[in-house]
């Protein structure tokens, strides 16, 4: 593709400055109800700062503006998020927020989210007679229409809009699409521009990836976003008859590192997956060395039965309803499916273990 990539760090000029970031999210963050599956881009944070707009909807964060473009790059893709909100006076209204999709050389794309305001003449150039649109519902029950084979050139430091406020600030991903994510095995469970995704800070030049660095939360890894690990529990698991909506992520599930990378494993269970005895959110722990009483993910071979307990929420303040998750995984034919179900309060015990009664199903292929 051209232009074609004279460096591994093509991205010279930071979205914004670092002064701005109060922290950055590494890849392999999880949140039910928005993203319950790992997330492949990064979530980056800026200052709590209240604002009404000219609608009177409330925003929470500050409008960092402008957000710039990291490099020369050409605008090949546009989705707009309508989302409904309510005014401080209790008024039906709704907002806007734009994701931005920048083909920077060769197989490599960025891509920005959670701006608004972006460049009139980009909205003019989605009317254009090659420009294919799609529209439908997304996330949060936002009305959602995606631009795409855009050709809009944009030159390194221009504007790409505003860190809208509505969210925690704004995202950044990377993909080359000329290879998969690695540790992906199940091609259905991921979009196209998730499926081959990177770590974007790594493409900024050397003395910017170090700023940009220096924001990350947790271990300063840049983290990733798959963990399939075949013949275990370990990674992404889709609901069964719902692989066509994998990119509906709280109907499915996922058992992977909490993305601090700082010991401790995580089950994020989507909003609409309605596993048996276990209501959707994040349920963390810190794996035993040996046994199944809460192992590593990755230590459950077929056919074993691990309980999981003492588990926490994310913040470990949190109170959960249910403190054990018993899980086993069967694989054939290229199959694999988890059986999983909570089981209210107390302890494991020590084992051995059976499944309850009831128990929820979720699948993933090794061939798509």
């Amino acid at each position: 593709l051209e232009p074609t990539c004279t460096s591994t760090t093509p991205l010279s000029v930071l979205p914004t400055p670092v002064s701005l970031i109060d922290h950055t999210n590494p890849l392999g963050y999880s949140q039910p109800g928005a993203h319950a599956l790992p997330v492949p881009h990064h979530n980056v944070y800026v200052a709590e700062e209240k604002s009404v707009d000219d609608k009177g909807i409330a925003r929470r964060t500050a409008l960092i503006d402008p957000i710039l473009a990291p490099s020369d790059a050409t605008l090949v893709g546009l989705a707009r998020n309508i989302y409904n909100a309510t005014t401080t006076s209790g008024a039906a209204a709704t907002y806007e927020e734009y994701m931005v999709s920048l083909h920077v050389c060769g197989t490599i794309y960025v891509v920005f989210n959670h701006l608004d305001d972006v460049p009139a003449a980009w909205l003019e150039a989605t009317k254009g007679a090659d420009v294919r649109t799609e529209c439908n519902q997304g996330q949060d029950e936002a009305g959602v229409c995606m631009w795409y084979q855009l050709k809009v050139p944009v030159k390194a430091g221009e504007r790409l809009g505003r860190a809208s406020g509505r969210a925690h600030g704004w995202d950044i991903g990377a993909t080359d699409a000329s290879k998969p994510m690695a540790q992906r095995i199940d091609p259905g469970a991921w979009t196209p521009r998730w499926a081959s995704a990177i770590c974007a800070l790594d493409l900024f030049e050397p003395a910017l990836r170090d700023q940009m660095y220096g924001t990350l939360v947790g271990s300063g890894d840049c983290g990733r976003a798959a963990f399939d690990v075949a013949g275990s529990l370990s990674g992404v698991w889709l609901a069964i008859g719902q692989r066509q909506r994998a990119n509906q992520e709280d109907l499915h599930i996922a058992l992977f590192p909490r993305y601090t990378y700082d010991g401790r494993l995580r089950f994020s269970i989507g909003t609409e997956s309605k596993v048996a005895g276990l209501p959707s959110g994040i349920y963390e722990f810190r794996p035993e060395s040996s046994g199944l009483r809460n192992p590593a993910f990755t230590a459950v071979k077929p056919g074993e039965v691990a309980c999981f307990d003492g588990l926490v929420g994310p913040e470990s303040a949190m109170q959960l309803q249910t403190t054990r998750i018993y899980a086993t995984m069967q694989a054939s034919g290229g199959i694999e499916t988890i059986s999983i179900a909570g089981a209210g309060t107390g302890k494991c015990g020590a084992g051995p273990y059976t499944m309850p009664a009831q128990v929820t199903q979720f699948e993933r292929r090794l061939t798509d």
